[in-house]
């Protein structure tokens, strides 16, 4: 085979991650594609090309890419040992607090969610840290935690800060507090969280033996997020109800929900 020839064969033979960079490997994470960005973040650091910043950069992203949170867990504190992992600490931490949160371990969890607000993630460092403490039975720390986040620019997690408040309040048996968040989030309809804050509503209601709110608010969701994981709860309250009605919320006939 002329030398050309063999040089040209041997080049497409090579695979095209070979010749990528980190920007590249960022780019297929972008687009979904985060197997070849592995690939691709696995080559350049097995390689040894990789000097400084860069390096810094692909040990960050690599452990941002991690197939388990033990895997993750064991990259993110050696990234954490570079610059470039430093600059995203905040980060980093905020998904330490995911993976301990994942496993049971609240304490860790809450550790790291504070490390992420003290990093510069402020808003969602304490909304994560604010869920830790519910989970932990800390109403009054997760209830100063969550208003933090529930002044955040972003619309869905100053929601979402809102609406752990309330359970917050619900968990603490201060019914009117949170019966009066889960109406407003509920009577929002650009909240994400309508529905199950309407189902929230509804249970805050019945615990007071206030029934015809109650129902009215499982009505609402019922018509409002038939698909919604609550609505079935809802169905099965509403059914249980001494003054339910048969079909008064037109349910669809012949489908699991609308059997009698």
């Amino acid at each position: 085979m002329p030398r050309l020839a063999l040089v040209l064969t041997l080049v497409f033979l090579v695979p095209a991650w070979a010749h990528a960079s980190v920007d590249q490997a960022l780019g297929l994470a972008s687009a979904g594609q985060r197997e070849r960005a592995r690939a691709v973040l696995d080559s350049l650091l097995a390689g040894g090309a990789l000097q400084g910043g860069d390096r810094d950069r692909a040990v960050v992203q690599r452990a941002l890419l991690a197939e388990s949170g033990l895997d993750f867990e064991t990259r993110a504190r050696e990234a954490l040992a570079s610059e470039a992992g430093r600059a995203m600490a905040g980060r980093l931490h905020l998904e330490l607090g995911h993976v301990a949160m994942a496993r049971g371990d609240l304490g860790d969890a809450l550790a790291a969610y504070r490390d992420a607000r003290e990093r510069g993630m402020d808003e969602e460092g304490s909304l994560w840290e604010g869920l830790a403490l519910l989970a932990l039975g800390d109403g009054v720390g997760a209830r100063s935690a969550l208003k933090r986040a529930a002044e955040s620019g972003n619309a869905a997690l100053r929601a979402r800060a809102r609406l752990a408040t309330a359970d917050a309040y619900r968990a603490a048996g201060d019914w009117d507090k949170a019966a009066s968040m889960y109406e407003s989030l509920g009577d929002d309809p650009a909240n994400g969280w309508r529905s199950t804050a309407l189902w929230h509503y509804g249970v805050c209601q019945e615990a007071q033996n206030r029934m015809p709110q109650a129902r009215d608010a499982w009505s609402r969701l019922v018509a409002l997020a038939p698909a919604s994981r609550e609505a079935p709860l809802a169905r099965a309250r509403l059914r249980a109800t001494e003054d339910w009605e048969t079909g008064s919320l037109e349910l669809e006939a012949g489908t699991p929900e609308g059997r009698p």
